[in-house]
């Protein structure tokens, strides 16, 4: 809720289909071709160079990523 508003903001996006959530151990099978989105990253610290190249293989040509995480970690 930090990163999106509030509560009833993000429970609103969720019922009319504009946020999807979607926990990472997910990200398989998933792509977002054709949505014309953007995909939030968050905690990549956590990820390891092989998790990380999954989840940018399944962005689409016309979604944005952006990737949040301690660089320092």
């Amino acid at each position: 809720m930090s990163k999106l508003g509030s509560r009833e903001a993000i429970e609103t996006m969720i019922e009319k289909g504009t946020l999807i959530l979607l926990p990472f151990s997910d990200i398989r099978g998933y792509d977002t071709s054709g949505m014309n989105c953007g995909v939030y990253i968050t905690e990549a610290q956590n990820l390891n160079i092989n998790l990380m190249k999954l989840a940018l293989q399944r962005i689409g040509e016309d979604s944005i990523c952006i990737v949040e995480g301690d660089v320092k970690t």
